[in-house]
Order: structure tokens, then C-alpha cells, then sequence
């Protein structure tokens, strides 16, 4: 059983990180007073969760992406332990020791879409109408979702066309507790519900 105080207070913490995560990350302040000059929010109280999204350009991608990342750290159905899943520390130890700047995508490829024209095509679109100039990005971190999908084929195909694999090398050193420099990381997260659709979300790391 649990108790409901302990159950309220651990969720509490949980709603209490994510609110401070968004604010570091946030593209936008979300005005105290609104066009009429009514107090939207009282300040020592501070903002509502709604106020806190409201401060990205697109929201519901940005809550996708923070979600797939969270999903990929606990994915209980692994395809392997060099991933990104479960280890965030090759997140944490990539990022730039000093300011940085964070994009983020989340996308659907359609079961009728080639990988190549996805990631050519459909992505580096969406890219370009985000102003995410890929010359000044230091690394990814990817999580691909699938249904039908989730298999060591999904693996491969990230391996191509995102540069995700491992050399022998790499892999000796990650072993031995070493740093892997690499430009991109992949997680795989198992999603029933996308059937034979993958979802992409990606955390792109710009320098400042």
C-alpha cells in the first residue's frame, strides 16, 4: 500500500523538477500583465504549468521530446545496453561545459515513407523551418519510437543514417568507464500504439 502523503509529495517533486527543467529551457517569458494590463499570474506564487508551455514556440513537440526522453531512460524493453537508453550520462557528459543553445523536433515517418526522403527530405525541412542551422550543432540525442517497427532493423537504420553505431574502439572504451565523444546518441523506445509509424524526437545542441 501506499501512503498518500508520500505519493503526493514525490509526485509534487517530480511536477516541481520538469517546471524548473522548462524554465531553463524556456524560448519565450510568458508576460506578467496582458495586453490590458491584468495580472496574469501573481509572482510570488508564480506561473501555471499552461504559462510555463505557453513559453515555447511549439509546445506540445517540445513536451514530446522531454517525454520520449524520459520514457527512454526507464524503457524497460532494451535493444541493447550502449544506447542512450539508460545511460544519460552520455548525454550529461557531451554537453558543452559552457552556454549552449537546445532545439528540439518531434515527427512522425508514415509506414509509406522511405527512410532516405524522412531523413533528406521531411526532416531536414522541418529543420530549416525551425532555423536549425546544422553547422552549429555539437550533438544529438535521439529517441526513436516504434510500434511494429521495434526491432534490431530500427537499430541499423539509425546506425546509417544517423552515424548512432559504435566502433570497436568506442565500445572498449565505454566498457572501460571512458567518455564517448559522439556527435549523436540514440535511444529506442517501445510504442504499440505508433503500429508500423516511427516517431522521431531529437534534443539538438547548439553551439553558443
Amino acid at each position: 500500500m501506499i501512503e498518500g502523503k508520500k505519493f503526493a509529495d514525490a509526485l509534487q517533486e517530480v511536477f516541481d523538477s520538469i517546471e524548473k527543467f522548462m524554465e531553463l529551457t524556456k524560448e519565450s517569458e510568458y508576460p506578467m500583465l496582458s495586453e490590458d494590463g491584468v495580472h496574469t499570474y501573481i509572482a510570488e506564487v508564480g506561473k501555471y504549468p499552461f504559462q510555463i508551455a505557453g513559453q515555447f514556440h511549439r509546445p506540445n513537440e517540445y513536451l514530446r521530446c522531454l517525454l520520449d526522453m524520459l520514457q527512454a531512460n526507464f524503457e524497460p524493453e532494451i535493444l541493447g545496453t550502449f544506447f542512450l537508453n539508460s545511460n544519460m550520462s552520455f548525454l550529461y557528459d557531451n554537453l558543452p561545459k559552457g552556454a549552449f543553445a537546445l532545439g528540439y523536433l518531434s515527427l512522425i515517418k508514415p509506414e509509406d515513407e522511405s527512410w532516405e526522403y524522412f531523413v533528406t527530405e521531411t526532416l531536414s525541412n522541418k529543420s530549416k523551418m525551425c532555423g536549425y542551422d546544422k553547422d552549429n550543432i555539437r550533438c544529438t540525442f535521439i529517441v526513436l519510437s516504434a510500434g511494429d517497427e521495434y526491432s534490431f532493423e530500427l537499430v541499423e537504420k539509425a546506425n546509417h543514417f544517423f552515424d548512432s553505431g559504435m566502433s570497436i574502439n568506442e565500445t572498449i572504451g565505454l566498457i572501460r568507464g571512458a567518455v564517448i565523444d559522439k556527435q549523436n546518441h540514440v535511444a529506442f523506445c517501445h510504442d504499440r500504439s505508433l503500429g508500423k509509424k516511427v516517431r522521431f524526437s531529437a534534443w539538438f545542441i547548439f553551439a553558443a
